[in-house]
Order: C-alpha cells, then structure tokens, then sequence
C-alpha cells in the first residue's frame, strides 16, 4: 500500500514539476540568463521575457498597472495580458490579430514566464525542439519584403497627388448611357453607406455599416460595369469587401476585449482602427483610376461622382431597397408639420444647383465647399438656373412665389 502512494505521488510531483529546459538557441548562439533558466512545463518550454525577446532584438516593457507585457520591434507590436492571457498582434502588413493563449502564462520564481511557441510563431518564427538535449532553435522566417511594403510607402501612399484640371483646348468626352448608370448605381449605394456614419466610431463598426456595405457590393455584382470602367468595378469591389472584413474584424476585437479591465481597455482604446490602414492602399488605386479616367476623357470624375452622390442622396427616399437613415424618422416628420420651412431660409448646393428646405435630409450630404447657407433671397439664385430638390417639392410643394 506504501509503494502504490509513493508511485502516486512521483507521478504527481512529475506532472507539477517544471523540468529545467537546456539552451534556447538564437541565431547559433544559446541565450544568457540574467537569473532564470528556461522550463519545460506540460510539454511546453518557458522563457523569461526579457532575456529571450532582447535578443530577438523586440524591446521589452511591463505595465505593471495593468499587468501587461509589450515586446516590439520594427515590424510586431505584441501585447500580452498575463491575467487574461490574452494576446493581440499588431503586424506592418498591416494587421491586427488577437486570440486567447492555450497555454497560460506562469510565474516562477518570481519571474513571468511565457509559452515560447505559442507567442514566437505569432510573430513569423519557427521552434524546432529537441527531444533527446531539451533544447529549442528558433528561426525567423519573416518575409520582411511584405512586411516593410506598406511601413515603406505609406507615406506616398497617402501623399499622392492626383489633382485633375482640365484641357480648356481638349474636348470633353461624356459617359454614355451605359456608363451613366453604372455610375448612378455606385452613387446611390455610396450614399447609402454615408449615411450610416457620423463622429461616433460605434457608428461606423455598427452591424448597420455592414449590411450597407454589402448592399452597395450586391449593387455593384448585379450591375454590369462597361469595359472603359472595368479597372474601377474591379478595384471598388475589393475595397469594399475588405472594408466589410475589417469592420467585423474589429467588431470580434471589440467583444474579444469586452471582460478586460478599464485600465486595459483605456490603455487599448481605438487599436482595433488599425486595421483600416491596409485600405489606404486600395483607396489610393482608386484615386488613380478616377484620375486617368479623367485625363482620357478630360472631364473631373470625382467632381461627377460627387454630383451623383448628391443627386442619389436627394432621391433616396424612392429606393424602397435602401432605405434611408433619415426616412422614418417620425420626429423629422412632425417637426415638418409643425413649421413652414417654405419661406426660408434655404440651403443651396452649389455642385447640383439644387434649393433645399431646412428640414431637407439632403442637406446633410453637400459636401461643404458646395454648401451656401442662410439664403433668404433667392431670385438672382433662380435666375442663374437654381432649382427646387424633388424631396423638399415632394414634402412641403413649390417655392412661394
């Protein structure tokens, strides 16, 4: 009976016990220890933070407030909360990944120690162990090529200059009719999407964004795009899909987050943005699209774009497919009935050379430079050519005379 609770308690005590771990080896060099060795504990090994990631050449922090570790370099922001064990990823790419560690961090010896896999493969290397020495090899296998692509040009990136200005010796070539309403149906879905965001940033990642966006690629993968604008459909289309990804991306990293700590979420707040960087890129190929579609045509396409935007925006309400942000607003309604908005004073949008009623929900989609407020007398207006929206005529009727 003796034997039997011996042998139990060996097998224990074999299952508890961290085994001394024999070198980590970094660029065919064994790491020096400050005062603690790497363990082998449930068949994983253990390192001290510092002693191993200093040699990586990441700089090593420690927030002791809210019990995190911060190991960076040029290419990887790692954060670690070691009461969670919780681990977000930062990469150049850029892109931001987070789980939760299998295996827990550990303290030893009054040292915190982490599951050396688990974290180095999450930042592009390799661990070979050996069985028979205990001893674990790390290898970077980083393609720093794509890691260093965007970190090196996205200053260019967000710098490019694509002002059109058009050849007054050039003739115009205007869109066909084809053309015509292939634009129309970005329009309408665009200022769909628009009208979901204002300066609250739960806004702008709420469950509404998305379906919006995938409204506008359903819109686009059921319009036939005219070859002259097949490179602009192609490049749209991915845009959007990754703007979609990236807001559900940071819709699970906000609920990933949700049980942390305020001192964490504080030290944290707005990290999950990152993940729209990688669309400065694609945006910026748009730019350049419109841009030769422009020249070739020498007409301003983002100036056109923007009018239709506008025009969609004041015909909204008829899309029964899209409905707008603002058309079932019942105070908007009864605010209308209350007062007479028809004797000013009126907004004009000087892109559509359109006339709107204060109350107009339109007027929240002319872009500001366009945007003449406050205006009481509206005859030199008229005369120029300036006309009533069909929203403010279909809601409160014509001009006064």
């Amino acid at each position: 009976m003796k034997k039997l609770l011996a042998l139990a308690l060996s097998a224990v005590m074999m299952i508890s016990t961290p085994v001394f771990a024999n070198d980590v080896i970094v660029n065919g060099d064994p790491v020096k220890y400050t005062d603690q060795a790497p363990i082998i504990k449930n068949d994983r090994t253990y390192v001290p933070i510092r002693d191993v990631f200093e040699s990586l050449d990441f700089d090593v922090e420690w927030d002791n407030a809210a019990k995190e570790v911060t190991l960076s370099n040029d290419y990887y922001s790692v954060m670690l909360f070691t009461q969670s064990n919780k681990l977000i990823v930062l990469k150049s790419t850029p892109d931001l990944e987070y789980k939760v560690l299998e295996n827990p961090v550990i303290i030893e010896n009054g040292r915190t120690m982490l599951p050396l896999r688990e974290i180095l493969e999450s930042v592009g290397y390799e661990l070979d162990f050996d069985a028979e020495t205990k001893a674990t090899t790390i290898t970077d296998k980083n393609n720093y090529t794509d890691l260093s692509t965007f970190k090196e040009t996205s200053s260019s990136i967000m710098d490019g200059n694509y002002n059109f200005k058009a050849d007054p010796n050039k003739p115009e070539i205007p869109f066909n009719d084809k053309e015509k309403a292939y634009l129309e149906a970005i329009a309408v879905g665009m200022t769909e999407v628009e009208r979901t965001f204002d300066s609250s940033s739960d806004n702008a990642l709420s469950p509404e964004t998305v379906n919006r966006l995938e409204k506008l690629i359903n819109i686009l993968n059921n319009t036939s795009a005219p070859e002259s604008l097949a490179a602009l459909d192609r490049e749209m289309k991915a845009l959007l899909v990754s703007y979609k990804d990236a807001i559900v991306k940071a819709q699970g990293f906000r609920e990933f987050l949700a049980d942390e700590s305020d001192i964490v979420k504080m030290g944290i707040n707005g990290i999950e943005f990152y993940l729209f960087i990688g669309l400065v890129k694609q945006s910026n190929n748009i730019e350049k699209i419109s841009y030769d579609i422009s020249v070739e045509r020498n007409i301003d396409f983002n100036e056109a774009m923007e009018r239709l935007i506008e025009d969609a925006a004041e015909t909204n309400a008829s899309n029964p497919d899209l409905p707008s942000a603002e058309s079932n607003s019942t105070e908007n309604t009864e605010t209308a009935e209350r007062t007479d908005v028809t004797h000013g004073p009126y907004v004009l949008n000087k892109n559509t050379m359109k006339i709107h009623y204060s109350d107009c929900a339109g007027i929240n989609d002319i872009y500001a430079k366009n945007k003449i407020e406050n205006v009481t007398d509206l005859s030199d207006y008229i005369s120029d050519g300036y006309e009533l929206c069909n929203e403010c005529r279909k809601a409160h009727g014509e001009l006064p005379n």
